[in-house]
């Protein structure tokens, strides 16, 4: 896995997690 690869599943994986916590709130 490359790093950019890395940095962008991590990206996502914090923007899904944020919007999740946006929708239980």
């Amino acid at each position: 896995i490359l790093p950019f690869e890395a940095v962008s599943i991590l990206l996502l994986a914090c923007i899904i997690g944020g919007l999740l916590i946006a929708r239980k709130r």
